[in-house]
């Protein structure tokens, strides 16, 4: 049945990310256009520089609004869906609570990474017929992969992809507990969420530096002296992949029990 939720999950929230990749790409095709004009026919037009520097901005607006909007997507979808009247409909499927939030979630992450590669994907339209450009980017990518190497840093960048990649789903997951927590307000639903997430940051906060602190006691300065070796990396990136996989549990956990037994779709 989860596998059914992914599916359905994915259609429906399709057409809202096509709709804002389509915006972003078609402002990155003009930005594109403006940019070879200039480029081909050497041109320097005062108004054409305004609407250049005014496409640019628009660029990175669009870039910017591929990440957080993607997130606020993600999240806005949970609440619609299982907090406001499409609820009563989410809650008569023969679905339990948990593959509602795991099939959430899944998506919802997935499209986090898509956004990812397709923010890369426009960031190369752009540099296409400037070679000078891709093969610096190619040069620096090269570089680091072989410092990465001879160095033996390649265990590190991979656990710290593991780590960004749960910080992510942390995230998603901890809106969801979130609005889980907030729509026992009522009217208040959103203003309940903002309180909750600001009482499970600062508890996080607090549990997470006392954890370091106990853990790593003096080895703490290591980190303020920029020693990243083996004697703190490594202790560091298990204790924060360990610290987002309970962070997971916990705000899984807190959504699992509010929709279960709090839930409130007045």
């Amino acid at each position: 049945m989860l596998g059914k939720l992914i599916k359905h999950e994915f259609k429906s929230t399709a057409r809202m990310f096509a709709a804002l990749y389509g915006v972003v790409l078609v402002i990155t095709l003009i930005l594109k256009g403006i940019v070879e004009v200039q480029t081909v026919f050497k041109v320097d037009n005062t108004v054409l520089n305004m609407i250049t520097v005014v496409t640019i901005i628009a660029f990175v607006l669009g870039i910017i609004a591929i990440f957080l909007g993607s997130f606020v997507l993600v999240i806005k979808r949970f609440y619609d869906n299982m907090l406001k009247d499409e609820g009563y409909l989410s809650f008569t499927l023969p679905v339990r609570m948990s593959e509602h939030i795991a099939g959430k979630s899944i998506v919802g992450f997935a499209w986090m990474v898509i956004s990812v590669v397709v923010a890369v994907l426009l960031v190369t339209i752009l540099g296409l017929g400037h070679n000078e450009i891709l093969n610096s980017v190619k040069e620096g990518i090269e570089l680091g992969i072989k410092e990465m190497q001879e160095f033996g840093y390649t265990g590190y960048v991979v656990e710290l992809i593991f780590v960004l990649l749960l910080g992510c789903y942390s995230a998603i997951v901890m809106g969801y507990a979130c609005f889980s927590i907030g729509q026992t307000l009522g009217k208040n639903k959103v203003l309940g969420a903002f309180v909750a997430y600001l009482i499970i940051y600062f508890i996080m906060q607090i549990i997470s530096s006392v954890a370091m602190v106990a853990i790593f006691g003096s080895n703490l300065d290591a980190l303020n002296n920029a020693d990243m070796g083996d004697a703190f990396f490594q202790p560091l990136m298990t204790f924060s992949l360990v610290l987002s996989i309970i962070q997971i549990a916990v705000y899984i956990a807190i959504t699992n029990f509010m929709l279960k037994r709090k839930l409130n779709l007045q």
